[in-house]
């Protein structure tokens, strides 16, 4: 009997647990019941952080959403850039950038699950768009804008337009839609795309070697000029010392003649 007893409190307390949830105040809590939305609890607020009652599962379900900074990633997509003088496409870049957001408040994570269903879609839907306006900002730049080791002043000054820009496209549409505050957004890499990086890296050896083969040759040739001074030099040298041998010599017979 007293196992019977024991089962019963314990069956007891578990239902009594699954009634029980907690907001951390790092996250917000978004409530359906029987599938309806039925409340959002953002964990900032001290009247809504910490323990709260529930109906068990399956009737209520929670789900749980960061609302701390969040980093979104965007791999690295090849972008075309404007040709200024002959008004076409330039050149192909691989741009590697990322977005750093969060979501507003709790009518934000209303608007995203309504718009997105998910955080997981909601990633996927902002990586398209910055995609898309990444894409079209660079179309308007120039591939010396954001690749070039001789005008870094340039460059600097190209991608902090180009982050001003990604920001004001991005940040109304964001928030309006999917209740997402986008923070900043960043180019973390520029480069050439990799099936033509072996040709640039191809010609920057031939370039090397040129240059090497150049060096060489003066090098050669100053060295053929210095042999050739300093033949010149030792042959005066020799002649002179020659000279004056004979000179000396002449000058020795002469006094002995006169003695």
């Amino acid at each position: 009997m007293t196992w019977k007893i024991l089962a019963g409190l314990a069956a007891f307390a578990l239902f009594c647990w699954t009634c029980l949830y907690t907001v951390d105040r790092s996250e917000f809590a978004y409530l359906t019941i029987l599938g309806a939305h039925a409340g959002t609890l953002d964990g900032a607020n001290d009247s809504q952080a910490g323990l709260h009652l529930r109906w068990p599962w399956p009737v209520m379900e929670i789900r749980r959403i960061d609302r701390r900074l969040q980093v979104l990633e965007l791999p690295g997509i090849e972008q075309l850039t404007r040709d200024a003088q002959k008004d076409g496409i330039d050149r192909t870049l691989t741009i590697d950038a990322y977005m750093c957001w969060r979501i507003s408040d709790s009518e934000g994570v209303d608007r995203l699950f309504k718009a997105a269903g998910g955080l997981d879609e909601a990633r996927a839907l902002l990586a398209q768009k910055l995609g898309s306006e990444l894409g079209a900002a660079c179309g308007a730049l120039q591939m010396d804008d954001l690749v070039n080791s001789r005008e870094p002043d340039r460059v600097r000054t190209e991608r902090d337009k180009l982050r001003a820009r990604l920001l004001e496209r991005l940040s109304g549409q964001a928030l309006s839609e999917y209740g997402v505050e986008i923070v900043d957004v960043r180019l973390r890499r520029v480069s050439h795309p990799a099936p033509v990086r072996q040709a640039i890296f191809d010609r920057i050896i031939a370039e090397r070697e040129r240059k090497a083969a150049e060096y060489q040759s003066l090098g050669e040739q100053e060295s053929a000029k210095l042999r050739s001074d300093t033949d010149r030099e030792v042959g005066t040298l020799r002649a002179k010392a020659e000279a004056d041998s004979i000179r000396i010599r002449g000058e020795g017979e002469i006094g002995r003649a006169h003695v």
